[in-house]
């Protein structure tokens, strides 16, 4: 029905239905209709964003540079979850379908306006050929459309759940880490040392070289891994603020609301130019860019980004973390054996997400290598003799 609306507005488009049969491959003819279109129209439903070849043709659409206008089929939470996240939440898209649905008479199921709106925008890409357009034809002169007052009512706003919110699984909420680091690989090995250091603060953190592999999904591991996030990191660079990924994962994290926190890693303006400054502009940075890369992740630098996480995420750190961080306290040899009980209940308590004053200060004493009261044993030595001969 919406091919042949458009074909009626003077726009011949191409869909599989029609264009293939018999024999045809199906890889092949699609990847022809994409190269050869001008502009993409994806018709977007949650069968659609869970359908495999549909994923293709998006993936194959956004690395072709194609032009894409997404239309929203029916009522879905925006990006839509899995493989098509990271590159829609980039689009804006048009609302095609009625809220009440199709009612009895109703000759589409898309409201006239909506319709008028993706005329106009096919427009922008393509010129219409109107032969197509007979002059009985409803869209004749749709280019000229009559002025139109707008008038919004005014609704309570409700809080809406979203279906694809509360589907997962509570094994994935787990599973997944709480600090998701968004980077462009020309700073690898800075960002790896990066990982190193949370992760052994005790923060769980998702890098796409630590959490993915061969065969994996690319799009399909990111937008899992920022919607299972608490916070994101964007190590800011010139090359990350021009590289597509990155700057996919800044728009989906911008559009679920995550907290950013952003590294300035190289001396640029602010915010840098692109796609990502309206969602940088609102944000201060972090700057780490006059630092030296051997030191590059200390100082009140590294401080401030400590403090911004657990801001944002309170308590994520690993207690086993903790536990092996106070396991691994060299002891004096020179401390008893009071010293090494209270540090072992100190464990313990890490486990029962509880810290007694006493144990937590004396944990201190013994990282700073302080050397703690101990008795004296010449006055010990004395006392026992004194209590041997009272005895005899």
């Amino acid at each position: 029905m919406l091919k042949k609306h458009l074909e009626m507005a003077g726009f011949k488009g191409w869909m599989d239905i029609g264009q293939m049969g018999g024999g045809d491959k199906l890889y092949s003819k699609i990847n022809d209709g994409v190269r050869s279109a001008k502009v993409i129209i994806s018709c977007v439903s949650e069968k659609y964003s869970k359908s495999a070849n549909c994923c293709r043709e998006v993936n194959l659409t956004t690395n072709l540079g194609k032009p894409m206008i997404p239309l929203l089929m029916e009522k879905l939470q925006w990006p839509p979850a899995g493989l098509m996240g990271p590159i829609m939440s980039e689009y804006l898209y048009i609302q095609f379908f009625k809220n009440g649905g199709m009612q009895k008479g109703d000759k589409v199921f898309w409201m006239p306006p909506k319709f008028q709106e993706l005329l106009m925008q096919i427009r922008y890409y393509v010129v219409p050929d109107m032969k197509l357009t007979a002059k009985d034809s409803p869209y004749a002169g749709w280019m000229n459309p009559p002025e139109e007052e707008i008038i919004i009512p005014k609704r309570e706003q409700k809080a809406v759940e979203s279906k694809t919110l509360n589907a997962k699984s509570e094994d994935e909420e787990v599973r997944s880490p709480n600090v998701f680091i968004s980077y462009q690989w020309d700073k690898q090995p800075q960002i790896r040392c990066l990982y190193k250091k949370l992760s052994g603060l005790g923060y769980h953190c998702w890098l796409d070289i630590m959490q993915m592999g061969g065969g994996d999904s690319l799009f399909d591991k990111i937008d899992k891994g920022i919607r299972g996030c608490r916070v994101v990191i964007s190590c800011v660079t010139p090359k990350h603020a021009l590289s597509a990924n990155c700057r996919r994962e800044v728009s989906l994290s911008g559009a679920l609301n995550k907290p950013i926190i952003p590294l300035l890693l190289d001396d640029m303006k602010w915010p840098p130019e692109g796609p990502m400054s309206m969602v940088f502009a609102q944000l201060l940075y972090i700057g780490f860019h006059r630092r030296k890369d051997n030191k590059l992740w200390e100082g009140d630098e590294f401080n401030q980004l400590i403090s911004k996480i657990d801001m944002n995420v309170p308590g994520c750190k690993y207690l086993l973390a903790s536990k092996q961080d106070s396991e691994s306290i060299p002891f004096d040899s020179n401390l008893n054996d009071d010293v090494k009980v209270l540090s072992d209940r100190n464990v313990i308590n890490f486990e029962n997400d509880s810290i007694e004053s006493e144990s937590k200060n004396l944990n201190k004493a013994v990282k700073n290598q302080c050397i703690l009261p101990q008795e004296d044993n010449d006055r010990t030595e004395k006392e026992l003799s004194n209590e041997k001969r009272h005895k005899e």
